[in-house]
C-alpha cells in the first residue's frame, strides 16, 4: 500500500513540474496579404506560424475588431489542407474568433485565415485577425503586403510604414498583427489630400500658437526694460 502511495505521489508531483516546464505558445511568424479591388472589396489572407502549439489546450484564440465601416464575408481557416472549424464570440468593441485545431498539433503549426471584407467608400481601415499569444523577441516577424487597384497609388501616411513600394504594391514589417492596416490609396499622392490636410492644419495650428506666444515674450520683456 505504502508503495502504491509512493508510486502516486511521484506521478503527480511530475505532472505537476511537466506542465510548469511546458513552453508557453508564442507567435513565430506571420504573412498578411491584402488585396484592393475597385468596388472596395478586399480580400486578405494571414498566415500564422505559432510555437509550443502543442500547449493549446482547447481553442487558438484571437481578436477582431468590430467596426461598423467593415463587412467580413467567405471566412475559411485551413492547415495543410484541412479546412477547421471556428466559432465566433461577439463583443461591442471586439469580437472573438475560436479556432479549433486539428488532434495531435505539432509544436510548430501554421494555418491560414482567408476572407473577404467589404468597406465602405470613404474608408480605408482594415482590421485583421490577432492571435491571442506573446511574440518571440523584438524581430519583425510579420511580413504584410497590399496591393490597390491597378492605377492607383499608395499614400505616404499609410499605416503600418511603407517599407518596400513597388508600382501599386507595397510592403511592411512589423513586430506583431497589429488590429487593423489603414493603406491610403489614390491617384494623387501628393502632399496634400483629403487625408492628411487635417495633419498640416494641426502642424500649422502649432506653429502659430508658437510665434504668438514668443512674440508676447518679447513684447513683454520690451515693456518691462522700457
Amino acid at each position: 500500500m505504502k508503495k502504491i502511495i509512493f508510486l502516486v505521489l511521484i506521478f503527480f508531483l511530475y505532472s505537476n513540474v511537466s506542465a510548469l516546464a511546458a513552453e508557453p505558445t508564442m507567435l513565430k511568424e506571420a504573412t498578411v496579404k491584402v488585396k484592393a479591388g475597385n468596388d472596395k472589396n478586399y480580400a486578405i489572407s494571414e498566415k500564422v506560424s505559432l510555437s509550443h502549439a502543442g500547449s493549446i489546450k482547447e481553442k487558438i484564440s484571437h481578436t477582431f475588431s468590430n467596426l461598423e465601416s467593415s463587412q467580413i464575408d467567405q471566412l475559411t481557416v485551413t492547415s495543410n489542407g484541412q479546412e477547421l472549424e471556428y466559432h465566433w464570440e461577439k463583443g461591442e468593441a471586439l469580437n472573438k474568433l475560436l479556432v479549433t485545431p486539428p488532434e495531435n498539433v505539432s509544436d510548430d503549426f501554421t494555418y491560414e485565415l482567408q476572407y473577404s471584407l467589404t468597406l465602405q467608400e470613404d474608408s480605408y481601415i482594415t482590421p485583421l485577425f490577432v492571435p491571442e499569444y506573446p511574440t518571440q523577441g523584438n524581430s519583425n516577424i510579420v511580413q504584410i503586403s497590399f496591393n490597390a487597384p491597378e492605377g492607383e497609388t499608395v499614400h505616404k501616411n499609410s499605416f503600418p510604414v511603407i517599407i518596400d513600394e513597388v508600382n501599386n504594391e507595397v510592403e511592411s514589417h512589423i513586430m506583431n498583427i497589429p488590429s487593423h492596416v489603414k493603406y491610403v490609396y489614390g491617384e494623387d499622392a501628393g502632399p496634400f489630400n483629403v487625408f492628411n490636410v487635417t495633419s498640416w492644419v494641426v502642424v500649422l495650428a502649432l506653429i502659430t500658437i508658437i510665434f504668438t506666444w514668443f512674440r508676447a515674450e518679447v513684447n513683454k520683456k520690451k515693456g518691462a526694460a522700457a
